[in-house]
């Protein structure tokens, strides 16, 4: 699971600039210039979730699930009830129990009902068990908590046609593409989301 970064305003005059280039560095895949820019946010503030979120999602597309997870931790004692930290933490920790993660969600969800991160990950853990019932209303709540998010606009599509809903899940396909062209970057694979669409347009054709 990665984390959804948006830019933000920072406290300083200095920081702000370059928070703003360390995300849209890492929107752009850019993945050391914006490591190189958060480290630097972290030399003036320690504390600054940004920069430790925004580190912790490089670390995760570079495969490094330790130093991610101690940017999460690092992030968490800032701000303890970081939403996006505690769902990359508990992915990571307990990515091998599904059971155990679905439980850690729901309790999670409990105190932040409208937290995307955690009903994002809440839906990837039950589409693995192929509960897709289940995933797609967590998608969907992922979905209306960021509705800019591609990657929730995407998983929502990928709900909606697990269930036959060709229709519904060809307009999710097509605004999770236009929102990649926004964002900049996204976790799934945009040629093949192209090809499924195809598929589904030959299927369902426009009345």
């Amino acid at each position: 699971m990665e984390p959804a970064l948006r830019s933000s305003e920072a406290d300083t005059s200095l920081s702000d600039p370059i928070l703003i280039r360390a995300y849209e560095a890492l929107r752009q895949g850019r993945t050391e210039r914006a490591e190189q820019a958060y480290r630097r946010i972290l030399q003036q503030n320690p504390e600054d979730t940004d920069a430790t979120l925004g580190l912790a999602v490089s670390a995760l597309r570079r495969g490094a699930s330790e130093e991610a997870a101690t940017y999460f931790r690092q992030t968490l004692t800032a701000d303890p009830r970081n939403a996006v930290a505690l769902a990359g933490m508990v992915a990571l920790t307990k990515s091998g129990d599904p059971v155990a993660v679905e439980s850690e969600m729901k309790t999670l969800l409990a105190d932040q009902p409208d937290a995307g991160a955690l009903h994002f990950v809440l839906g990837n853990t039950l589409a693995r068990q192929e509960r897709w019932a289940e995933a797609q209303e967590a998608y969907f709540r992922a979905h209306r908590a960021d509705p800019g998010n591609p990657d929730y606009t995407f998983n929502l599509a990928v709900g909606l046609d697990h269930l036959h809903h060709p229709r519904l899940a060809r307009r999710y396909y097509e605004l999770a593409l236009h929102q990649v062209q926004t964002e900049g970057r996204a976790a799934f694979a945009v040629e093949r989301v192209k090809h499924r669409l195809d598929e589904l347009q030959s299927e369902t054709p426009d009345d």
